[in-house]
């Protein structure tokens, strides 16, 4: 019977002591799996930091755009109002332009007549002519 004990308390100690070794490899592969989730966790963790201050940049970037477009389609409406009044004055000045033209013209015709009238043995040309051939090639 002590024969036995002592076969059993042999083999029971041997099973406590693989029991042991098993015991602690398993505990070193959990702390390595430990250490590696941790740092994947670190890793996402900060990635998530970096992305949310990426999301934030870029609400306000946004923002700034929206208000730079506003301003700009603002600017354009006045562009394109402002480009009509100055249409209009442009077209209004060349009216008047070539209306003066006109008199100017009428004005020297209506002087050379009266120069010729009073001076018809002279052919001279008249000093009004010139500016009048300037004005009609413009």
């Amino acid at each position: 019977m002590g024969d036995t004990m002592e076969k059993n308390l042999a083999d029971a100690t041997e099973q406590e002591k693989e029991a042991i070794k098993t015991y602690e490899s398993l505990m070193v592969a959990k702390k390595r799996e430990l250490e590696a989730l941790t740092s994947s966790i670190e890793s996402k963790t900060k990635k998530i930091g970096e992305l949310n201050v990426a999301v934030v940049e870029m609400k306000a970037d946004l923002a700034d755009t929206a208000d730079s477009l506003t301003e700009d389609q603002a600017f354009a409406k006045e562009l394109e109002k402002g480009c009509s009044t100055k249409s209009a004055e442009w077209a209004e000045r060349q009216k008047t332009r070539s209306e003066e033209l006109l008199a100017i013209s009428d004005t020297i015709k209506t002087l050379n007549e009266g120069t010729t009238t009073r001076s018809s043995s002279s052919r001279r040309p008249s000093r009004l002519q010139a500016p009048a051939a300037l004005y009609r090639s413009r």
